[in-house]
């Protein structure tokens, strides 16, 4: 487990908000690889990564209605607020060298895209 303090929240279309956490020391990860975040012992909740490895904060985005415990204890969240998370071992599905990729998603669902885009777009900036 490794302690992690918000940083900020920033509102996006809809009811959708980016929030970023820094972790209490540097940790890498692939594009699209998932963290559980832990808001007490018990509860926690699985998310995407949404920026690539190439940051020292980590984002993640969702929506924060509904009567959830943990969506209404993520809205409350203030800067300097410590929780904990774990990263998983799942790695992305994706190879960072590949050219030709079919994505397919549909709202939320699109935040490991994202993180993969942006990582081969700083390996690789692209052709003009």
């Amino acid at each position: 487990m490794i302690s992690i303090k918000f940083e900020s929240k920033h509102k996006l279309p809809g009811d959708v908000y980016s929030l970023s956490f820094i972790p209490e020391f540097p940790v890498s990860f692939s594009p699209g690889q998932s963290i559980q975040i832990f808001i007490n012992d018990y509860e926690h909740q699985l998310y995407s990564i949404a920026p690539g490895s190439s940051t020292l904060n980590i984002r993640i985005v969702t929506k924060l209605t509904g009567s959830s415990t943990f969506k209404l204890a993520l809205s409350r969240l203030k800067s300097g607020d410590t929780l904990r998370m774990k990263i998983d071992d799942n790695l992305s599905p994706f190879s960072i060298d590949a050219n030709n990729v079919l994505f397919l998603a549909q709202g939320l669902a699109i935040t490991p895209f994202i993180s993969f885009l942006d990582q081969k777009t700083l390996i690789k900036p692209p052709i003009s």
